[in-house]
């Protein structure tokens, strides 16, 4: 489990070899660190105001940058159980907008408000042990019960150990809660939980058969035209091509989401019909959340990229292109192989899962 801005979630099983398979699709959300930024934001729009907090985010970047790396550090570094507040050091901006928009003291305000979570003593904002932690509330929340939804799940029923990584593990709330909240299972968090994800990719990329299977997290297929068909084909994807009516923007699947993959044995490609009259011919990568699209053009999918195939001049109708979907390790590749004249174009796109 990497947990960032993002909370990425990977399952798997350790074969007898020592190499890994997935068993589940990635999934996550967006319940890292950045929610909890998010929280302390909207603290600090309700105790500034809005029209204050949004004139100093526009003026003084360079201070919310700092705040915000102070407010990361504490984090990072806050133990649960800790009886003291803890100290943010106010910009002296901030402090000076809100008391020309109001007219007044921004710490004689909130002290005079008697609020024992939140103080103001000289350049320091302090914020109670008790309402830090609810600050990690909702992304807490959020990843836990997406944990247990998926332990619930037949393919995953077998899982017994948790590894946190990424910078946001490295809190010791994010830890704590885990670790209550899944007692039965072994928690494993690293001392240098931030830079595990970097090794883990520089060991992957000494021995890339480390993990011998994936499981798709999207669909992964390419743009294609087909015959059109009264009645079954969408009207609005009626072309007429050389004198011949076609639908197009037909998502055609190579890999469908949940599908193992293995990344040791060749693909079996697609065949489509050689482009004729034309030096390049463009063909578009798609990926889409759902198993089954039926046109690129679906809310729901999305275009990787292209990869522009050279036509030899003496190609002919009959010629047939084969194209391959495949995984490079982290990497989604496209290879087009034209049989008859031995050409073969590749392209590969950031992997996305």
């Amino acid at each position: 489990m990497n947990l960032g801005g993002t909370v990425d979630i990977t399952v798997h099983c350790v074969q007898e070899s020592g190499a890994l398979e997935e068993v589940y699709q990635p999934t996550g959300g967006y319940w890292g660190g950045s929610t909890v930024d998010n929280e302390f934001c909207a603290l600090l729009v309700k105790i500034f105001g809005p029209e204050v907090y949004e004139e100093f985010q526009q003026k003084f970047t360079s201070e919310v940058i700092e705040l915000f790396q102070e407010f990361d550090l504490k984090k990072r570094t806050f133990e649960p159980g800790q009886q003291t507040p803890l100290s943010i050091k106010l910009p002296a901006s901030l402090v000076e907008l809100f008391k020309h928009h109001n007219g007044k003291d921004i710490k004689d305000i909130l002290n005079a408000k008697q609020d024992e979570d939140f103080r103001i003593k000289r350049d320091k904002f302090q914020i109670s042990p008790r309402a830090f932690v609810q600050l990690f509330h909702k992304s807490i929340s959020s990843i836990v019960n997406h944990i247990q939804s998926l332990l619930e799940k037949s393919e995953v029923s077998g899982v017994s150990v948790l590894l946190l990584v990424g910078g946001y593990a490295e809190s010791y709330v994010v830890r704590d809660s885990i670790v209550s909240q899944f007692p039965n299972l072994q928690i494993i968090h690293p001392p240098e939980a931030a830079s595990t994800v970097l090794k883990g990719a520089v060991l992957f990329g000494h021995e890339p058969q480390a993990i011998t299977a994936r499981i798709c997290k999207y669909t992964y297929g390419i743009a294609m035209t087909v015959p059109f068909q009264e009645g079954v084909s969408d009207p609005s994807k009626r072309r007429e091509i050389n004198g011949e009516i076609i639908c197009d923007d037909v998502f055609d699947v190579h890999l469908r989401v949940g599908q193992l993959v293995s990344l040791l044995k060749d693909r079996v490609g697609k065949q489509y019909n050689a482009f004729c009259g034309q030096s390049h011919s463009l063909l578009e990568v798609y990926a889409s959340s759902v198993p089954d699209p039926k046109y690129v053009t679906e809310n729901w999918c999305t275009r990787l990229g292209s990869l522009v195939l050279e036509v030899p001049p003496d190609t002919k109708p009959e010629d047939k292109i084969v194209v391959f979907l495949f995984y490079g390790g982290t990497e989604l590749g496209v290879s087009a192989w034209n049989p008859r004249t031995k050409i073969e174009s590749r392209a590969f796109f950031d992997f996305l899962g």
